[in-house]
């Protein structure tokens, strides 16, 4: 995938923001979820839809159980 920012072909980070109600400092209940994908090399961020990360992380478990490739080097 091609960053926004630096515009090199990398690996992106699946992250997510969560705003919680807090009382006396305790978070007690969730108000909000915010996605994003980082670049792993300029760490630059952009928001996606919560659809979208939930396929995403889906694609990453299906890829996980089917194992490596042929030709890909252990990492």
């Amino acid at each position: 995938m091609n960053c926004k920012n630096c515009q090199r072909s990398t690996i992106h980070s699946l992250r997510y923001a969560q705003k919680k109600f807090t009382l006396y400092f305790i978070p007690l209940a969730p108000l909000s979820t915010q996605h994003y994908l980082q670049c792993n090399v300029c760490g630059a961020t952009s928001e996606i839809t919560k659809d979208r990360a939930t396929e995403l992380q889906q694609q990453k478990e299906m890829d996980q159980k089917s194992g490596p490739l042929p030709g890909d080097t252990p990492q």
